[in-house]
């Protein structure tokens, strides 16, 4: 029931102060100064009433908010996640209503989930008891928005999985299928908790029948080919990555979903689309600025390919064709026959000392022979120069197919 002072404007409020100090007063008068944003007049008064009120719990709900309002609303804006997570605390230990509870813990549990502390994140959600968490959907600016007990479960299925709690994870998943049976992402993250715990063959049957039941985001394609090329069923693997690829979604998303795919054709003996797609994985991270992670890397070195001379124009060019399977393995062109050990010798064709790469002029080949830049001495990067070289076996990804180049130059 909404109380009497609540109605009173903070002149009315301020007379009946004068007149006689009592705690729904006090409380209705920081109420408006905190709304109002007059944080000093709101502080100086809550201390005030703490003061001539030091158990009651009014004044302990309105000292929740000011905190809320005036220290960890500000340190959201900032992302200053440890301090989130500080006042989180403070405000939790006021004891206050069950709403500002709420909001303060799930606050924490956004900060916990970006500086990955897991175990926090589930110490923040034993706070709440979910049961008395709203079921239905709220509004938030005219829009609905996920309730707050869906939340809870995002929350903790999250952070039982990233700490790899895969049994009770897995329970937890059941039990918000059974509140949300419309959330797919339960269902998936239970088939995943099962595959995490070594149960292969059931986390496949349930994600097929997932993706059987419904239009279901790619990536659950993604998860069942995963699954697939663990256990040995490559040509399915591969079925499933490819409808991933053509699905809807941004590039960005699907980094290790190609290369994935560059796993399963490697596994194929198919090494040119592999590099392709190896290529494409690593062209996308870099024009998003991300980091190459270390296992794409070293199957870059394994495949001696590399993305930085090719756009992702080309790239997708290249490994469309795969996903449809209007393309099969393109065969190596008729080559030069190269000896890996001969020391070949050439003339240095580098126009662009600043260039990454150059040519050498050969008598013995075809085809002048492409070298990197920083395969070359600095004492060597002149044009016209002759050089001694060795030839490797290369990888072309605008031209998705196996080529060589010059190593080991020396004068």
């Amino acid at each position: 029931m909404e109380k009497t002072s609540d109605k009173k404007t903070l002149e009315e409020l301020t007379e009946d102060w004068n007149r006689e100090h009592k705690p729904e007063i006090a409380c209705g008068m920081i109420s408006h100064h905190r709304q109002q944003g007059k944080n000093e007049n709101a502080w100086q008064l809550l201390y005030e009433a703490m003061e001539l009120f030091p158990e009651n719990r009014e004044i302990n709900n309105e000292h929740a908010w000011l905190l809320y309002d005036f220290e960890l609303t500000p340190a959201k804006s900032r992302k200053n996640f440890d301090q989130i997570i500080e006042t989180a605390n403070k405000i939790i230990n006021l004891e206050p209503d069950l709403l500002l509870q709420t909001i303060c813990v799930f606050a924490a549990t956004d900060a916990c989930k970006a500086i990955n502390e897991h175990e926090k994140t589930l110490q923040f959600l034993a706070l709440l008891d979910k049961s008395r968490l709203e079921k239905s959907p709220r509004e938030y600016a005219g829009k609905r928005i996920m309730s707050w007990r869906e939340r809870w479960y995002f929350a903790c299925i999250n952070a039982l999985f990233e700490t790899g709690n895969f049994i009770e994870c897995r329970e937890i998943c059941l039990e918000a299928t059974a509140d949300f049976p419309q959330i797919l992402e339960f269902k998936r993250k239970a088939a995943l908790c099962l595959a995490e715990s070594g149960e292969l063959a059931k986390a496949a049957e349930e994600l097929q029948r997932l993706i059987l039941s419904r239009n279901v985001p790619w990536y659950v394609n993604s998860d069942l080919a995963k699954i697939l090329f663990e256990t040995g069923n490559v040509e399915e693997a591969w079925r499933q990555t490819s409808k991933a690829a053509q699905a809807k979604g941004e590039l960005k998303t699907k980094v290790n979903l190609f290369q994935l795919m560059a796993r399963i054709l490697l596994a194929q003996g198919k090494r040119q689309a592999a590099a392709s797609h190896l290529c494409l994985a690593a062209k996308v991270r870099e024009e998003q600025n991300w980091s190459i992670p270390e296992s794409l890397s070293e199957m870059l070195q394994k495949l001696n390919t590399s993305h930085e001379q090719t756009d992702l124009k080309t790239l997708l060019s290249c490994c469309r064709p795969f996903w449809t399977g209007s393309n099969c393995e393109i065969k190596p062109e008729v080559a030069d026959k190269i000896d890996k050990k001969k020391v070949y010798r050439g003339v240095l064709l580098m126009k662009n000392p600043a260039s990454h790469f150059a040519f050498i002029k050969c008598r013995e080949l075809t085809e002048n022979i492409y070298v990197k830049a920083s395969d070359i001495p600095e004492t060597l990067k002149i044009d016209g120069k002759e050089v001694r070289f060795s030839i490797t076996t290369s990888f072309d990804a605008k031209k998705s197919r196996e080529s060589k180049r010059a190593v080991n130059i020396a004068g």
